[in-house]
């Protein structure tokens, strides 16, 4: 009895497990102004959504996906989990609203469709029966306000129009600095409905523009209403390559930053605009030091000119107020930039009154495009020359030059020394040629010498010999007369025949 109830709990787990298996898939949770990535592996996803508001506006949820287009994923929206658990073999029942990413890349939940509810949680399913599908989803949920950090930018992904609603408050005072992308032809191009509005009920803002680039002053612990609108142009999707974009961002000063130290400052440009960068050269030695202004600006289709205003006070706080906003209020302008080139702007301070500079920064339309701008960053720092290395440079260069001359006279003294051995050898070798031919020369005259007094002593000794021979026969003679015996022996001393004499040296 006891293993029949045993292969049934058996028979239980198993077909439990098997049941959870085939309703088994993966949920993703969604979030304001956020990028959700995911993959379709196993046919089907869910992506759920809390709509945890009381509506403000009649607008919609957009789901805007990164890439989509994709006719074979289906949509299936619910408000229950329970509902999708009931689904069996890929068949889906008792959903909200069905549709698919075929031509499309967003998903709207609207205030319009009949099932929306305030505080409610959406399950969006997602099927597709290829293989795999990889994308990202972005949530943008116009019908409350949303709110952001420091910076909110976004390029508009879909063709559809979309609207952001934002909540905004500071504890500080600051300036709101909003700035959008466009095509130059706002006939075709995209439109921007800008409002904001503070919480008196006092319109800081209404505009409607294709492409702009201004501040709003932030009051400090007052709360600001923003919402912009951004209209696809019919057009602009197909013959301009660029999406649509906008940007907000606080900005301390406005259009006014500090350059601090040698920190480099990053500024991301959508639309014709200017900055201005000061920078304190109190402490700058007049005409012997200077400062330099780098950076670079990488747009083909603005162009940028640089200005330059002199101050007798280097607080810039004190200052700032009173920064101009026009070319023309600056002192001279001091270069250009029309295309995709790095910048390097020196400034000396001439006078001892000059505390601070004012670095203007225009950017404006280059009248040789029709499309005005993309999206890109400026980069700018402020330091002082580094005349430290071109005085090392420099001696380096002075070094050089006395090791040049240096080499210099050692050159020309070999050459004088090796001409001098040249002609010291020249010499030498010319006394070892006359040398040589005197000692032939003696040496020919002793040999002669030593020929005649050979001769001389032949001839005397065949005289001796005679005279010898003639003494022997006298002797034989009178020893034959006399017979007369004597053990005397006759020595003649003869001197030696000559010899060359022998030069030592």
């Amino acid at each position: 009895m006891m293993k029949i109830y045993t292969i049934f709990l058996i028979l239980i787990l198993l077909f439990t497990n098997s049941s959870s298996k085939d309703n088994s898939f993966t949920i993703i949770k969604l979030r304001d102004l956020t990028e959700t990535s995911f993959s379709l592996n196993n046919q089907v996803i869910v992506l759920y959504y809390e709509n945890n508001i009381q509506r403000i506006y009649n607008s919609s949820i957009n789901l805007v996906f990164k890439y989509g287009e994709k006719s074979s994923t289906k949509v299936y929206i619910y408000d229950s989990l329970d509902k999708i658990n009931n689904i069996k073999d890929n068949i889906f029942i008792d959903y909200l609203k069905e549709t698919s990413l075929k031509d499309t890349k967003c998903i709207q939940i609207s205030h319009d469709d009949s099932f929306y509810k305030d505080n409610c949680t959406y399950y969006i399913v997602l099927y597709d029966y290829s293989l795999s599908y990889s994308d990202s989803v972005y949530v943008i949920n116009s019908l409350k306000y949303l709110t952001f950090e420091n910076e909110f930018f976004y390029r508009i992904n879909c063709s559809s129009e979309l609207t952001f609603n934002f909540l905004i408050q500071k504890n500080y005072l600051t300036y709101l600095h909003y700035q959008t992308s466009g095509t130059g032809v706002s006939l075709f191009g995209n439109t921007y409905y800008i409002n904001i509005t503070n919480e008196n009920g006092e319109i800081l803002l209404n505009k409607k523009s294709d492409e702009t680039s201004d501040y709003v002053r932030i009051e400090p612990n007052m709360k600001y209403f923003a919402s912009i609108t951004i209209n696809i142009g019919t057009y602009s999707q197909y013959y301009f390559p660029q999406k649509p974009e906008f940007l907000l961002n606080y900005e301390k000063y406005g259009y006014n930053i500090l350059l601090e130290d040698e920190r480099e400052v990053k500024r991301r440009i959508l639309s014709p605009q200017h900055f201005s960068f000061f920078k304190n050269i109190s402490n700058l030695s007049i005409d012997d030091e200077s400062i330099v202004f780098s950076g670079n600006f990488n747009n083909y289709f603005l162009k940028s000119l640089f200005y330059i205003k002199f101050y007798q006070s280097d607080d810039f706080y004190s200052l700032v107020s009173s920064f101009p906003s026009d070319k023309k209020d600056f002192d001279y302008q001091v270069g250009n930039l029309d295309s995709s080139l790095s910048f390097k702007i020196e400034i000396k301070r001439i006078y001892n009154s000059q505390k601070g500079v004012l670095f203007g920064f225009f950017i404006e339309s280059n009248e040789n495009f029709y499309i005005n701008s993309v999206n890109n960053y400026i980069n700018i720092k402020c330091e002082k020359a580094k005349k430290d290395h071109d005085d090392t440079d420099k001696e380096e260069r002075i070094e050089s030059d006395d090791n040049d001359k240096e080499n210099s006279s050692y050159d020309i003294l070999w050459i004088i020394i090796g001409i001098l051995a040249f002609f010291i050898f020249i010499i030498i070798l010319c006394c070892c040629i006359i040398f040589n031919n005197n000692k032939n020369n003696i040496q020919q005259s002793n040999y002669n010498k030593y020929q005649y007094n050979n001769s001389n002593y032949n001839y005397n000794n065949k005289n001796v010999n005679y005279n010898q021979n003639n003494y022997s026969n006298n002797e034989y003679n009178n020893y034959n007369c006399n017979k007369v015996t004597t053990n005397n022996e006759v020595v003649y001393d003869y001197p030696p025949p000559p010899f060359p004499a022998i030069n030592e040296n």
